[in-house]
């Protein structure tokens, strides 16, 4: 330890002091140039959250099906045809038009099958559990009987009569105990699980026709609508021309719309009538076939190029996701959608057995 002498211990002590003055004058005239400091660091780590929270969306591929497909050869040979084909007009003009052609023979085959569907399996459904229902009011409730607008008898509640239940035949009783509408809870969660997969497939229908027509810009000229990145071989959309926009909207959207919400109603009409508890479910699985047809085609019918195309085929989004609470928590709004659904139509909208009395449930316990 070194020790100084008392004169430069005195001093450096005295110099000490002065230093220590000069600071605290220049903390006093800096004071608000710090504070604004301070102000200028809070703003930009606020600035550096936002952009933390802010989720840019790379551009996806289409989806691999026949709708996928379809979109690709729409765009790309369209623009191809504008530009001159470089001699191959008869070849991009023929994939364009079996493609069209390919996603026309879907459409009209989903059609036929619901219309088929409708007329052969759940029309005698539907009246197999009506003409049971009718039978059921007619032992088990007293004269004097309202009609439906379907002419089956309908029993007053203050008539019903639980003891008659031993009258009906042993096929009826298994019939209307396995009614699915006995069991509420149980086709309630069917319905549910049948209508949110119908939901997957409508939600990308809607968010192709946001992506498409909101998002994307208008162009002029079909060679302005795509643009090729020669180091990832992948072709990026730049935007649509109108006529574009419609011939997606007529051809492809709508009637994949209108599809699925016939369908929705369809298939809960035919598991309301269908008379077995482990059928319902083997029912709604059943339906979902209808659903994955252009998925079949696809895989079973279009070229192996033509599928590399669809994969190479980027569409981006545009849009840049700030945190909110529909970006977060959006999704799950479908959920109440379904329940909601699920419960009119149980209630309100199902036409199966018009005017259902609830009164099956407690005598078939």
């Amino acid at each position: 330890e070194i020790k100084l002498p008392a004169a430069s211990s005195r001093l450096a002590s005295a110099l000490l002091r002065q230093m220590s003055n000069m600071e605290l004058g220049q903390s006093q005239e800096q004071r608000p140039s710090r504070a604004q400091f301070l102000e200028v660091g809070q703003t930009l780590t606020e600035q550096t959250k936002r952009k933390e929270d802010e989720l840019e969306h790379d551009p996806e591929p289409l989806e691999e099906d026949l709708y996928g497909i379809g979109i690709t050869s729409l765009l790309r040979d369209t623009r191809r045809l504008a530009m001159g084909a470089e001699g191959k007009f008869c070849l991009r003009l023929s994939r364009l038009s079996a493609t069209s052609i390919l996603l026309i023979a879907n459409i009209v085959l989903q059609i036929f099958l619901l219309v088929e569907f409708k007329k052969l399996v759940t029309a005698a459904a539907v009246h197999d559990m009506r003409v049971a229902y009718d039978s059921y009011h007619g032992v088990m409730y007293d004269p004097p009987y309202d009609t439906t607008a379907n002419g089956f008898r309908r029993g007053r509640p203050e008539n019903f009569r639980p003891e008659h239940f031993q009258d009906l035949t042993a096929e009826q009783k298994d019939l209307l105990c396995q009614c699915p509408l006995s069991q509420p809870v149980y086709l309630g969660v069917v319905l549910a699980i049948w209508t949110f997969t119908v939901v997957s497939d409508l939600r990308k229908i809607l968010f192709l026709m946001e992506l498409f027509f909101h998002r994307t810009p208008r162009v002029d000229t079909y060679r302005a609508m795509l643009v090729r990145d020669e180091e990832d071989k992948t072709m990026s959309l730049e935007g649509l021309t109108l006529s574009i926009k419609w011939v997606l909207f007529f051809l492809m959207f709508l009637p994949r719309l209108t599809i699925d919400l016939v369908l929705v109603w369809l298939g809960c009409r035919w598991l309301v009538a269908t008379p077995s508890f482990a059928d319902v479910l083997l029912n709604a699985m059943a339906l979902e076939f209808l659903l994955v047809l252009k998925d079949l085609f696809y895989t079973a019918v279009v070229p192996h190029r033509d599928k590399l195309e669809t994969k190479q085929m980027l569409i981006p989004s545009n849009k840049e996701d700030e945190p909110t609470y529909f970006g977060y928590l959006g999704g799950f709004a479908w959920i109440v959608v379904v329940l909601c659904w699920v419960y009119m139509y149980m209630l309100h909208i199902q036409q199966v057995l018009p005017e259902y009395r609830w009164d099956i449930h407690d005598v078939c316990r």
